[in-house]
């Protein structure tokens, strides 16, 4: 179900879903913005930040879509494109990590999506081995 609550979803979580899934419409809008307003991003750059946009936008905006549709796998490409992004670009092919927090912040849905779709897997298990209280 992608636009109802779900059966066994209690409210808090609810919100949090639907926060990760408004933010990423957000946030994909304003990537859109960057990268295709003006004269875009994609003008005059090189191979080695061409790789950079793969992880950041390209690879966070596909962890946010696939987050619409499961929360866990969306959420950990989004994440771990960030990481890809500060790892390989940063300090493997420039040899310093990208400077302040924003790229952090633009991917905050998708640290919302992974930590939904973690809680959710822990909240299924422990309502798998609670002891019901009549008989």
């Amino acid at each position: 179900m992608i636009f109802g609550k779900r059966e066994d979803e209690e409210l808090p979580m609810y919100l949090v879903r639907w926060t990760a899934r408004v933010s990423s419409i957000a946030i994909l809008f304003m990537l859109m913005l960057f990268a295709f307003g003006g004269d875009g991003i994609t003008q005059g750059i090189s191979s080695t930040e061409l790789l950079g946009l793969v992880f950041f936008p390209a690879g966070v905006a596909l962890g946010f879509v696939l987050g619409w549709m499961n929360e866990l796998f969306g959420g950990l490409v989004s994440v771990a494109s960030l990481a890809c992004f500060y790892l390989v670009y940063g300090l493997a092919l420039t040899g310093h990590m990208p400077q302040g927090v924003w790229f952090a912040v633009f991917t905050a849905p998708g640290f919302l999506f992974f930590i939904y779709g973690v809680l959710r897997i822990l909240g299924r298990k422990t309502m798998q081995h609670r002891i019901p209280l009549s008989r």
